[in-house]
């Protein structure tokens, strides 16, 4: 009994307290001619799992079963662990100061153990993390395979350098495996580089937010990991895709492409530099990338790749802003909530027909600056080469600005800036083709010198046109280089001069922004804007929404006092559709007059409101005034009770008939046509045009042929309307046969009121003569109207040709 107890306390101590071994000669881990015991006690002189072991200079230990343990373990400097694809599980510290090679299976099985390797950790093998432990500060870990952390809760706390490369052979190497509760720890001072084909870390899983820790993407998995980083490194050459917000509190690298997926917004935030070599493309709706430095040095963004971003916010509260050194795309919003915006001629708001970029309301214009040069880019579509209005959305600019992309005239000698043929010389007609407007006198005043300045707010009447013929404008796209305008922007002392300018100013979008002139705070003006259309004026038809490069008129009431308008960043809307001078219908009942003799056309439109009368009413109606050059035919309605001409009427229907004069101006002697368009009738039965002289009537899609004299001014028709059906009285005057040719905004109308009509082509040409669309076997029936889509074609002016059945042809030129 004596003995037996003995022998049980040996086993007990021996189990409780280990041995200590030392390395004695080369050899298998489980031979115990390898190992001494250098204190302790063992019942098989071979290391397990209660023992501690050190692997001495110029030994090499070679795990030969295929499961081996210890409790310590630590490879002297000039010492070898050769894994032999076996595997080792650690019940305490691993420190590696020698070498491990050939494949090894690390398990590390102990809460709170530590592993060291101060020498370079380089052989492959999985490792297996089942108890929380720590990889100590100055270890280099560079191996292949991967690093899985097990059994709920485990946390691997990094202090070291940690590299995993990946095998070919499987895809889930060169990565951490965690989930569940798991967590992976980068701590100060850390890295971790991986090079997976696939992912494995889950954000939930992944913490690496602490100073100076960074983060690489070696490999060539498709995924970037939506967490937050330090700093992160994308090194591979090839494209990942950002699923979810990722956010980098410091800098952020990256050699390959980085796109976003599209199925909904992210976020993508760096508050250091941003060094890209590959393309960032974050061009989906609502993609947001935001430089949100918070540290006294300004963030750079560089590399040689370049940046396309839907929303790009700099919102960098250090203070010393971002500098861009390498292209950046804006393709939404620059959204500047504080720090400057040094745009260093590298950042561009894009413009294409499909969509501009802008500049967001700025909350703290306080907070903010720019500095360098941002290109603010304005595309516009085809249209006929006629006069526009145009406003800079850049300060401190001049007319070079524009000169190399407009085809400018008599402004100087030329200035060595490239452009289109003829810029810098007096070539449309020997006249000057930009123009400011001069109120008290109503006149244009020339633009004569190249280094004259854009003014913030302030609109110029320009020619777009491509050629010395002016007869067309070709889709392009403006830039303006500089400075942005923003905070207020205030026009004052805006005068009134009865008789002549009528208080009417050429002013223009002040801002790389759409506004709502509905929020720009204004000083006794009238309500209604105007743009120029054609050498006339036309109302504003969308709705107060103002996209920006467009210049405009205002109207200052009768008043003596002053008048003004002030721009403000509140009036700024988030509208990036790409839109010029007008885009949409905003009529019930519209009028036009064009003419073979000119180019030019006019049009003006009747709505229905309750709330007006059939006389001027200031807050809906708008003024008609001639231009300042008679190039165009116009026509407009004459309120005589206020002695108003107006190309926009609001009418109530409480009438039962309705009489509005008309007014026909006519530039050149010859046949002018004006046709009806009618949306909506409201309660009228009957909408008819009429001769009060010869009492002829012209229903709706009838052409009225008006004879013109030169700078004369016709007032012999009326437009009737009436609740009344007066179908009998009305005489339809289709102008060559009984097929009636008309236009309702983007419809094309072909109209029979005797007989059906089988067409063998309808073909439709622009004013050079291009056929711009064309249909066969048309066939038009009686009292029903066939209509051809035009919304394809910009607006202008077309000639409609017709061939009937038998081989009759039929023109008519047509507004659109």
């Amino acid at each position: 009994m004596k003995f037996f107890t003995l022998f049980v306390l040996f086993i007990i101590t021996s189990v409780c307290y280990g041995g200590v071994f030392n390395s004695v000669a080369t050899g298998n881990y489980s031979a115990a001619s390898t190992w001494t015991l250098v204190s302790g006690t063992d019942v098989d002189n071979i290391p397990d799992a209660d023992d501690n072991i050190t692997i001495l200079n110029g030994h090499t230990v070679s795990l030969n079963v295929t499961v081996s343990y210890c409790k310590n373990i630590t490879i002297d400097a000039g010492g070898i662990l050769r894994g032999n694809s076996r595997r080792l599980g650690v019940k305490g510290n691993f420190v590696n100061n020698g070498a491990v090679n050939t494949s090894l299976a690390l398990y590390m099985q102990t809460t709170g153990s530590t592993i060291t390797s101060l020498s370079p950790y380089t052989a492959p093998g999985d490792w297996y993390i089942q108890k929380s432990c720590t990889i100590a500060v100055g270890s280099i870990i560079n191996k292949r395979n991967s690093i899985t952390i097990q059994n709920a809760n485990v946390q691997v706390v990094n202090f070291g350098n940690v590299t995993l490369n990946n095998s070919s052979s499987t895809a889930t190497n060169g990565r951490i495996a965690c989930g569940g509760t798991n967590k992976w720890i980068n701590k100060s001072g850390s890295s971790l580089t991986l090079n997976a084909n696939t992912g494995g870390l889950a954000p939930a899983n992944f913490i690496c937010t602490e100073t100076n820790n960074t983060v690489t993407y070696a490999g060539p998995a498709p995924v970037v990991l939506y967490t937050t980083f330090y700093n992160l490194n994308i090194t591979a050459v090839s494209t990942k895709t950002l699923t979810s917000d990722l956010h980098i509190l410091n800098n952020f690298f990256m050699n390959g492409t980085l796109i976003s997926t599209g199925a909904s917004p992210v976020k993508l935030s760096v508050g250091g530099n941003v060094t890209a070599n590959g393309a960032i493309s974050m061009n989906n709706a609502l993609d947001t990338m935001e430089l949100n430095g918070t540290s006294a040095s300004t963030q750079v963004v560089a590399g040689s790749g370049q940046g396309t971003f839907y929303t790009l916010k700099i919102n960098n509260t250090g203070g010393a802003g971002v500098v861009f050194n390498t292209i950046q795309n804006v393709t939404g919003d620059l959204v500047m909530v504080s720090g400057n915006c040094n745009a260093n001629g590298r950042l561009f708001l894009r413009s294409n027909a499909g969509s501009t970029a802008d500049i967001a309301a700025i909350t703290n214009t306080a907070a903010v600056s720019f500095s360098g040069l941002l290109t603010v880019e304005k595309f516009i579509d085809n249209m006929p080469g006629q006069y526009y209005d145009l406003s800079c959305p850049i300060q401190n600019t001049d007319v070079r600005d524009w000169d190399n992309e407009i085809f400018i005239s008599g402004i100087g000698t030329y200035d060595g800036i490239g452009g289109p043929a003829g810029v810098d010389g007096a070539v449309f007609n020997d006249a000057n083709t930009m123009h400011t407007y001069d109120e008290p006198s109503n006149s244009f005043i020339p633009v004569t010198g190249s280094t004259t300045p854009l003014v913030p707010g302030t609109g110029y009447n320009l020619l777009l046109a491509d050629d010395p013929s002016a007869t067309q404008w070709y889709a392009k796209t403006m830039t303006s280089r500089g400075i942005p305008n923003y905070g207020d922007i205030t026009l004052s002392g805006l005068s009134y001069s009865p008789g002549s300018g009528d208080g009417w100013h050429l002013v223009g979008n002040p801002y790389a922004s759409t506004i709502d002139y509905s929020l720009v705070s204004k000083l006794r003006m009238t309500p209604n804007i105007y743009y120029t259309d054609n050498g006339n004026y036309s109302v504003w038809p969308l709705g107060d929404i103002i996209p920006p490069y467009q210049g405009f008129y205002v109207e200052t009431n009768t008043s003596a006092l002053a008048h003004s308008i002030t721009f403000t960043e509140a009036c700024k809307v988030s509208d990036h559709t790409t839109q010029f001078y007008k885009t949409k219908a905003d009529y019930d009942i519209k009028l036009m007059i064009n003419s073979p003799l000119t180019p030019f056309h006019h049009q003006n439109t009747i709505s229905f409101n309750e709330s007006a009368t059939v006389n001027y009413d200031e807050n809906y109606d708008a003024s008609y005034r001639k231009y300042p050059k008679a190039i165009a035919p116009a026509i407009y309605m004459m309120d005589k009770v206020n002695n108003r001409n107006l190309i926009k009427n609001q009418i109530n229907s409480t009438s039962d008939e309705v009489t509005i004069p008309l007014g026909i101006f006519t530039p050149k002697a010859g046949v002018y046509y004006i046709d009806l368009s009618v949306l909506n009738s409201n309660s009228y039965k009957e909408i008819w045009i009429e001769n009060t002289k010869t009492h002829n009537k012209y229903d709706i899609g009838a052409s009225v042929a008006v004879e013109g004299t030169e700078l004369g001014t016709n007032t012999d028709y009326v437009l009737r309307m009436s609740k009344k059906a007066k179908a009998s009285s009305l005489m339809t005057n289709a102008l060559e046969s009984d097929l009636t040719v008309f236009t309702t905004e983007n419809t094309l109308n072909l109209k029979s009121s005797k007989k059906d009509h089988t067409l063998k082509s309808v073909t439709v040409y622009d004013m050079t003569g291009k056929i711009v669309l064309s249909q066969s076997s048309v066939n038009v029936s009686v009292d029903n109207v066939y209509q051809i889509d035009l919304s394809a074609l910009t607006n202008g002016i077309y000639i409609v040709s017709t061939i009937d059945e038998n081989g009759k042809t039929h023109n008519k030129k047509v507004v659109k």
